[in-house]
């Protein structure tokens, strides 16, 4: 494996890694202000309801991204991916958290594929 696709995957698992953490503080955010003091987000969202399908919505290209790198980027075995896939697409924030990019687990990966033998 070369550097140029090491650091491609470093880089894009840093990226999927910082959209699941941010989606996630947004998440327990609205679910904090949702049922800890629902007045103050009638207070603040005067005339407008927020809806649990907006929050839907901004997973969906979230849940794309980690479905692209974990079915082009990420150095896992074949079943591993494919669970991973799953995960993202149907258990939602608890699937992007089961797909995380771990950063020791990621390297760790990394070396074992380097030290496959490969007959392009």
């Amino acid at each position: 494996m070369t550097n140029d696709k090491k650091d491609k995957i470093r880089k894009h698992a840093s990226i999927f890694r910082g959209l699941i953490i941010a989606y996630s503080l947004v998440f327990v955010a609205f679910l904090i202000v949702k049922f800890a003091k629902p007045e103050l987000l009638s207070q603040v969202m005067t005339g407008y309801t927020f809806k649990w399908y907006y929050l839907s919505f901004l997973s969906l290209p979230i849940s794309f991204y980690g479905v692209w790198y974990v079915l082009n980027l990420a150095p896992n075995r074949q079943l591993t991916k494919t669970n991973q896939v799953l995960g993202l697409l149907f258990f939602g924030i608890i699937g992007m958290w089961i797909s995380f990019p771990w950063k020791n687990k990621l390297e760790k990966q990394i070396k074992r594929d380097e030290k496959r033998i490969k007959f392009d």
